[in-house]
């Protein structure tokens, strides 16, 4: 479970906790420093995501990840829409 510890009035931290104690293993809480829309864009957002996959490749991965392809350069997508 991934919360944010800054202010939001509306997903309170100890009601999280709560419901994070009361879940089964494998579990695990991170509390990012983020307020209300902290994580839901830049850089709580990322830091969220990197956590999530993190988790889920550890207990959940059953087969390998295929090979990423590279992120294409600005010169190579303007190169193929012309």
């Amino acid at each position: 479970m991934i919360a944010n510890g800054g202010w939001d009035p509306h997903h309170m931290l100890e009601k999280a906790q709560s419901a994070f104690d009361g879940e089964g293993e494998p579990k695990r809480l991170a509390v990012l420093p983020y307020d209300v829309l902290g994580l839901y864009t830049g850089p709580g957002l990322e830091e969220a995501m990197a956590l999530a996959i993190d988790w889920f490749d550890l207990y959940l991965r059953k087969t390998r990840l295929a090979d990423i392809t590279p992120t294409p350069t600005f010169e190579s997508v303007a190169a193929m829409t012309q």
